[in-house]
């Protein structure tokens, strides 16, 4: 609380000094101060929305000429169209690399056949789980509608190992 002391001026006017205790104060600043930060929101949690087919006995129909390969390896990416393992060609994971091929693989589905293009997402063994989201993402940016993650053939296994590239 506030105090007043007489300051003794030889002869003059005696004035007084006021002392304020601003303890109550800080407890009050501390105590605002720990409530917002328990009260306040400071980044939300955001996840990706990835749907999964029901499971069926029945596979899905998919014509070849619509469907894009993608092998993620640690340095970039192999793709090709249709089931030719042998016509793969080497990119990278940025936007202009296979965001390119993506964009590129879709205009051709669309010309070919009319379909939307299917993407068939497989992870080599040295590949790392931030170039798996990286390839999710191109996903959504390039607005792909079907794409699935799935195993290395071993036709693709075996092309792969025959390209001095992807050693």
């Amino acid at each position: 609380m506030a105090q007043m002391q007489p300051v003794s001026n030889r002869g003059k006017s005696r004035r007084t000094s006021l002392f304020v205790d601003l303890t109550p104060m800080v407890d009050l600043a501390f105590l605002l101060i720990s409530f917002f930060m328990l009260t306040t929101v400071m980044a939300k949690n955001t996840a990706m929305q990835l749907s999964m087919p029901e499971k069926s006995d029945k596979p899905g129909e998919q014509k070849a000429s619509s469907t894009l390969n993608i092998i993620v390896t640690d340095k970039g990416a192999w793709y090709y169209m249709g089931m030719d393992p042998l016509a793969m060609q080497f990119t990278d994971l940025s936007a202009s690399g296979i965001r390119e091929a993506i964009y590129q693989s879709q205009e051709k589905s669309l010309t070919a056949t009319g379909d939307s293009l299917m993407c068939l997402i497989k992870l080599h063994e040295g590949s790392n789980y931030g170039n798996m989201v990286n390839l999710l993402d191109e996903m959504v940016i390039t607005n792909t509608r079907y794409y699935a993650i799935q195993d290395i053939l071993p036709a693709e296994e075996a092309v792969l190992q025959a390209k001095p590239e992807a050693k």
